[in-house]
């Protein structure tokens, strides 16, 4: 037996023999008009697919033709097989519809809109859509609701034609109220006398009287079957049946039994009774069944003579009989042959057609004789594409009703059930699952064991639920490993080594236990040709990389899933999840971390386009952290609202993750309290559950917020087992985060040796590992603060400065004033002008960035945040009124936020603009701000901290403030502000320097001093004094010379009176002066 092959007469419209034209029916369908459906109703052999047919066929119109059975009730195989007729009318379409499989059920109405709107845009030229017995589906209510949707979007240029026996079910309501579909009834189709009188001719071969033509159409009341039948078993002398009316279906089986079954030769009659139980034939599987070398000239002849048998297809040549015609043969073959026969004859028939393919009609027959062993066969050969095709609930709907002692006789039963229902009930499955692997134990059937255990984990996993339960199935493989146990094949190894991957990877991820899996899964999901199987290995294997932080390794097979995904075998549920462990993993590395936020949402967006809603509270999870990671709070408040919306049908261990997120989303708004609640109940859940790293994450999460509520020993002892976990899985990504919230702790309880002992265990995994975040959780204000540290203490500076980088990270408040702390935007004003852009200088294109630079320029003259507009556009542009200064102000602002490369670096709130530290260095504002504090600290008694605090003050003036500009009004009072700040810096330190008797320090000062401004004659004194205190009287007096020399040529005007005292003094070194020199 073979995979199950297209049934093309399914697919394909009925052989049309010689009929009669129903003109009058014919120009009423015409008449469409704005009608997109025409519903042709009535009863068993009234016409309806032969009007259709001989419609179509008369006004030459193209169409693609579906016939409808009791099958199509299961949707996947519904779409499975329109699909195959939209090809066959579209050949030059290559790329097929896509199958409805399990991934799609919650998601079924958005699976079938694009799948409509799919086939609507492939039919561009008029064309007919025939769905022939639609009564076979009455019972089928979503395949009705999602064929009305259908129906309403359908252009002009397609019309649907529906034939069946009874009338449009509810949901078509609408169709109707809103003119899309009309109804050809009973009425319509009943014959005319003229239409009954050619249809006689035509299967008679002989005129036919008025009075004869009359009487059949009265006793046929214009039924053409009923009338066919008449007319094929009337008598020679044309007389019609003495019966008065004409009965369904009684009538007709009598008609059946003593007006043509029992007038054809006995041959003829034991082939048609043998080949009945055959839905459908080709002539070998006639031949096979009836034991007639001839059958196919048998068949040919009864499909000539229009004895109820239509050639179904020509490639191969297969046959049906009608469906009132078969009928009745079953139920004579019964009478005349006996149960038991008839019961070889079924079974001889559920063989021929599985070993055709059928697969359908096989195991109904299957079924239908409790024919299990026959049945297990067929779905072992079979099930595989089933699947592949979408179509589980067909097996499930085969084996379901199966007694449940029959089917624990047969372990592949069990086994295919299972798989046929581990997605929709994935408890239920896996009980199937362990009930199969113990019938396989029984028997010795290694292909099954080997199996049923890969599908016992893979239900566990998809259960989300109680992780637990995996670690007696590792431990019974780990067992038979041990042993020295064979696999059966490639494809099953493959299969048990990436379900072992994903088990030990949830509950023993230590790498002795989990690397040879690891290596062997990819390895084998790499030789195998099954794209979807080797995207789901690789994303598992992602996921376990990216847990241990080898990023290298992640990027590498990334760049490999990155081509399966894009290939044209990649199913839309593996799409999916490939773009979830793509983002998921990039969140890790923070590759292209400014478009990880549109790209979840894109991913939202065609989840619900898919109708794959299984997938939804997955994205949330990047959203929200990708959010977090972003400062933008309000997105990651929209995921954790809708991720709370679906929490009730979300998996249990979906719980955990909803709880950890609204943990962090409160710790960074600042809600300790409701963070913590939500922290407590994502560990315990995580632990319930039992995803080993994730309770790690959880740990880490409530043990920093412990410490923040000022329980650092409890914190610490929620924290120690993460951090064993993390050591021994030897995650370098999670010592790490440890290590980070460790040193935290030891700074904040002033413990700084230990704190910067932690800091440079965990800076050296992150500089090796290139660490640029942390696995979903992130705390700014820790990392800030940690950062700053390691830059005071030269650990890892370059990586902690691209860390940084990264997150636009803000320095602790304590440290604003690091230089060394990286900014986006850099600005050194003191001296000549300069930009840098993430440490690189910025190049000015001419006149094109005066403006916006002349805006920065004034913002950092300015010295202060919340500077209102009104100041700036008085300023810049003076002479402009009103609104044309408030225009030209927002222009140049949106130039100057592009010229930065980040909007929020200038900000503008209630008509007031600031630079916002986290992104903009400026050193004149840095300067002013250490300037004050170490002014404020020379006040009182000096001390080393003081003066090393002036010592860097000093030494960060490198010139005056923009000096190299004109003297506009505000950069002239900048200018003076700073320097004159500066020059009281050095007048208060210089005099605690002579204080101490440091004569070189305080003369050096003062030199600057005067090299800033020589006309400061405080300065000049200072000198003086200093060389006079060390006896150096000549020096004291050149400076003299000195500062008369300035003063008469910038003044006219001699030194000052402390100055010629001093000066006095210092000639009279013979009689020296007390060492009190505060004269100046």
């Amino acid at each position: 037996m073979g995979p199950t092959r297209p049934l093309i007469s399914k697919i394909a419209p009925p052989e049309l023999p010689k009929v009669v034209w129903r003109d009058a029916l014919f120009e009423t369908l015409d008449r469409k008009a704005h009608y997109a459906v025409t519903w042709i109703s009535g009863m068993a052999g009234a016409g309806k697919t032969t009007l259709v047919a001989s419609y179509l066929a008369g006004r030459k119109l193209p169409y693609i033709w579906y016939r409808v059975d009791d099958g199509d009730c299961d949707l996947p195989t519904f779409f499975h097989y329109v699909g195959m007729a939209v090809k066959r009318a579209t050949p030059r379409k290559r790329k097929p519809l896509p199958p409805l499989t399990p991934d799609y059920l919650p998601g079924l109405d958005v699976f079938a809109g694009r799948f409509f709107d799919n086939l609507i845009a492939r039919l561009s030229q008029p064309i007919f859509i025939v769905f022939d017995d639609f009564q076979k589906v009455a019972s089928c209510a979503a395949l009705h609701r999602l064929l009305k949707n259908a129906f309403f979007k359908l252009p002009p240029h397609i019309h649907v034609l529906i034939t069946s026996r009874s009338e449009p079910p509810s949901a078509f309501a609408s169709l109707l109220a809103n003119n899309r579909m009309r109804i050809l009834g009973s009425n319509h189709l009943r014959l005319n006398l003229e239409e009954t009188r050619a249809i006689l001719r035509l299967e008679t071969g002989q005129p036919i009287s008025q009075s004869l033509s009359r009487k059949c159409h009265k006793q046929s009341e214009g039924w053409a079957a009923g009338l066919v039948l008449m007319a094929k078993g009337m008598p020679h002398d044309r007389r019609p049946p003495d019966r008065r009316r004409l009965a369904i279906p009684s009538v007709v089986f009598d008609y059946f039994s003593s007006e043509l079954f029992e007038k054809l030769e006995e041959a003829v009659k034991a082939f048609l009774l043998q080949t009945a139980f055959l839905p459908r034939m080709t002539i070998a599987m006639a031949k096979a069944l009836s034991g007639r070398w001839d059958a196919g000239r048998m068949l040919a002849m009864l499909q000539r003579s229009n004895r109820f048998t239509e050639k179904a297809s020509d490639d191969p040549t297969s046959y049906q009989y009608h469906a009132l015609f078969r009928q009745f043969l079953t139920t004579k073959a019964l009478a005349v042959m006996g149960e038991k026969e008839v019961l070889k004859i079924k079974h001889h028939a559920a063989m021929l057609l599985a070993e055709a393919g059928w697969v359908e009609d096989a195991a109904c027959l299957f079924i239908e004789i409790e024919d299990l062993a026959g049945l297990e066969r067929l779905i072992r050969n079979s099930a595989m594409t089933l699947i592949g095709q979408g179509r589980h609930m067909m097996l499930e709907n085969w084996l379901g009703p199966l007694p449940a002692d029959r089917l624990a006789a047969h372990p592949w039963l069990l086994y295919w059930w299972a798989v046929a229902g581990q997605y929709r009930a994935p408890y239920e499955a896996r009980q199937r699952f362990i009930a199969a692997l113990k019938a396989f134990t029984s028997r010795s059937d290694e292909s099954g064991l080997w199996l049923a255990w890969a599908g016992i984990v893979e239900s566990i996993v998809n259960e989300w639920h109680d992780f637990s339960v995996l670690d007696p199935w590792i431990d019974w493989l780990e067992d038979r490993t041990r042993s020295g146990a064979a696999y059966p094949s490639l494809q099953i190894e493959a299969r048990v080594a990436v379900a072992m991957t994903v088990a030990l990877l949830i509950r023993k991820p230590e790498p002795d236990a989990i690397s040879p899996w690891v290596q062997r899964a990819l390895a084998l999901a790499r030789k195998g040709d099954d794209i979807d199987f080797h995207l789901q290995a690789i994303g598992w294997i992602m996921t376990y990389e990216a847990w241990m932080g080898r990023f290298d390794t992640v990027a590498v097979i990334r760049k490999e899933s990155r081509a399966l995904a894009k290939s044209r075998r990649a199913h839309p549920p593996m799409m999916i999840h490939w773009r979830w462990i793509d983002i998921s993993t990039r969140l890790c590395t923070m590759t292209g971390k400014d478009s990880i936020l549109s790209e979840v949402a894109d991913a939202i967006a065609l989840v619900h386009k898919t109708g794959l809603y299984a997938w939804e509270h997955k994205f949330f999870m990047p959203g929200i952290f990708a959010a977090l990671l972003l400062s933008d709070f309000q997105t990651a408040d929209a995921y954790l609202k809708r991720f709370e919306a679906v929490l009730d049908q979300a998996p249990y261990h979906g719980h955990t993750i909803y709880h950890h997120f609204a943990g962090l989303y409160q710790l960074l708004s600042g809600n300790i309290l409701q963070a913590r609640a939500h922290a407590e109940s994502a560990l315990r859940l995580a632990e319930e559950t039992g995803y080993v790293l994730a309770c790690v994450i959880c740990r880490i999460q409530l043990a920093y917020i412990r410490h923040l509520q000022g329980v650092t020993d409890a914190a610490r002892e929620i924290l120690e087992p993460a951090y064993a976990v993390a050591r021994r899985t030897d995650s370098a990504l999670l010592k790490f985060m440890c290590l980070m919230v460790f040193a935290k702790m030891a700074y904040d309880q002033k413990d700084a040796h230990q704190g910067l002992a932690f800091l440079k265990k965990a800076l050296v995994l992150g500089c090796r590992h290139r660490f640029l975040t942390m696995v979903w959780w992130w705390h700014p204000e820790l990392v800030a603060y940690l950062c700053a540290q390691a830059l005071i203490n030269d650990v890892e500076t370059d990586y902690v400065k691209a860390l940084i980088n990264t997150h636009h990270l803000a320095p602790d408040p304590q440290f604003a004033d690091l230089e060394d702390w990286p900014r986006a935007l850099q600005l050194r004003t003191l001296g000549t002008f300069q930009m840098c852009r993430n440490g690189t200088p910025v190049c000015f294109n001419g006149k094109v960035q005066k403006r916006p630079i002349e805006l920065l320029k004034f913002l950092m003259a300015q010295g202060e945040r919340d500077i209102p507009i009104d100041r700036i556009t008085d300023n810049l542009w003076p002479d402009a009124d009103g609104d044309m200064a408030a225009s030209a102000f927002s222009s140049t602002l949106n130039r100057l936020r592009k010229l930065i490369g980040i909007k929020t670096a200038v900000t503008l709130s209630n008509g007031r603009v600031s630079l916002d530290s986290r992104y903009v260095w400026v050193d004149a504002h840095i300067f002013e701000a250490a300037a004050r504090r170490a002014f404020a600290r020379v006040s009182g008694t000096a001390d080393r901290e003081k003066l090393e605090a002036c010592e860097k003050v000093i030494g960060s003036y490198h010139g005056n403030f923009l000096d190299d500009e004109n003297g506009t009004p505000w950069i002239i009072a900048a200018r003076e502000r700073l320097k004159n700040l500066f020059l009281d810096v050095l007048k208060a330190a210089g005099r605690y320097r002579e204080a101490s008797e440091d004569w070189d320090k305080a003369m050096a000062w003062y030199q600057k001093g005067l090299s800033v401004d020589p006309l400061e004659e405080h300065f000049y004194q200072r000198l003086m004094a200093c060389y006079y205190r060390q006896g150096r009287y000549a020096e004291a007096a050149r400076v003299y010379g000195r500062c008369r020399e300035v003063l008469k040529n910038h003044f006219d005007v001699p030194p000052a009176k402390a100055t010629e005292d001093l000066y006095r003094r210092i000639r009279h070194a013979d009689n020296p002066c007390t060492r009190s020199v505060d004269l100046v």
